[in-house]
């Protein structure tokens, strides 16, 4: 792993108990992740270093063991729900087989929208079933108990406007949804997040960590970071056993429309944090980092609270390539045989390539 700049050196060393890196797409903000829960580690206190993905906890596991070889019984490094999974597992005896995810969400969306057709009349109810899915996640994830409150909640990132007719609408969805999960015995993780956080805030953790690192924070639900907030020792200004939280988030990568905000991640630790914005990309060529800008530019929520304007890099390298093929079949078949080309002197593995799509 390449050595860590100044700044972020600064970053893993750093002892206030709460502090925000917001940083732009391959400033390195993940090496900061690592290297500090290696230092904090090695002292002997206990860190969980957590984040959404399964393919990025993968990935920091594998580092930090390319960087100390076996990883310490007081370092966790696992993605928030495989955390929810262990704790419900442990306090009520839940097992995550029981979750509903991916395509199968749709089997329950779809008979719910159709239930409250037959009885409501609304434009929203005819939107897609993607539309609904996402919505009902982010109620959830948001912690909305009732029709009033949804009423009232900005939905700031959502995208699509709603007002107090058509969200009426989606909450009988909502409830029709819930209602056919309940039925099947089933439920999906955002309920599963809702449990831990209802458990932990009945009986805290016998033994909390020192500190967590949370990585790709933006893609984190309101309800997941409290949660997160129930993991660690209190955070106390100038206090030597104080826990410590330091949150690693780009608001420009969010996946997921969670509406993520520094302020209101403030609000929620009830603390100032300590703040630092990193804003060179290191990762990309100058071209590529060009190119991405003027995408991202497309996207109404980019500009949102907590957008970092990136500091260009002087790596330069050739443009990225725009190619317009006739079918879906024929774009794939260019990849292909584009990266069949490029891997055929072994200059380059099949590893060093991503399709996102």
């Amino acid at each position: 792993m390449l050595d860590l700049q100044p700044q972020q050196k600064q970053c893993v060393e750093m002892k206030e108990p709460f502090i925000l890196v917001k940083g732009t797409a391959g400033s390195g903000k993940s090496s900061i992740g690592i290297y500090r829960a290696i230092r904090l580690a090695k002292q002997g206190r206990r860190v969980l270093f957590v984040m959404y993905n399964t393919n990025l906890a993968a990935s920091m596991e594998a580092l930090v063991k390319a960087l100390i070889i076996d990883i310490p019984i007081n370092l966790r490094i696992m993605t928030f729900y495989q955390y929810v999974d262990k704790i419900l597992r442990k306090r009520v005896m839940r097992s995550s087989r029981s979750v509903v995810e991916g395509t199968e969400l749709r089997n329950f969306i779809r008979p719910a929208l159709g239930k409250v057709k037959k009885y409501k009349k609304s434009s929203v109810l005819e939107w897609d079933e993607q539309f609904f899915e996402d919505e009902i996640q982010y109620i959830k994830g948001r912690g909305i108990k009732d029709l009033e409150e949804y009423k009232k909640i900005a939905r700031s990132g959502r995208r699509k406007a709603l007002q107090e007719g058509p969200r009426e609408a989606v909450w009988e969805v909502y409830c029709a949804y819930q209602s056919l999960l309940k039925g099947a015995t089933r439920e999906d993780w955002a309920d599963l997040a809702l449990l831990a956080l209802q458990t932990l805030q009945d009986r805290p953790l016998d033994e909390s960590y020192d500190d967590v690192i949370i990585d790709e924070a933006q893609d984190l639900t309101l309800v997941a970071r409290e949660v997160i907030q129930h993991l660690v020792v209190p955070l106390q200004d100038k206090v030597p056993t104080s826990g410590s939280m330091m949150v690693l988030a780009d608001t420009a990568q969010s996946l997921y429309s969670r509406s993520f905000s520094w302020s209101q991640l403030s609000n929620q630790m009830k603390m100032k944090p300590r703040s630092v914005n990193l804003k060179k990309n290191y990762r990309n060529t100058r071209q590529i980092a060009e190119a991405a800008i003027q995408l991202l530019a497309l996207i109404e929520s980019t500009y949102e609270e907590g957008y970092i304007d990136p500091e260009l890099t002087t790596r330069y390298g050739p443009p990225p390539m725009v190619i317009t093929a006739m079918n879906t079949a024929g774009m794939f078949s260019w990849m292909s045989e584009r990266i069949r080309d490029l891997t055929s002197d072994k200059t380059f593995h099949f590893s060093d390539f991503a399709v996102l799509c």
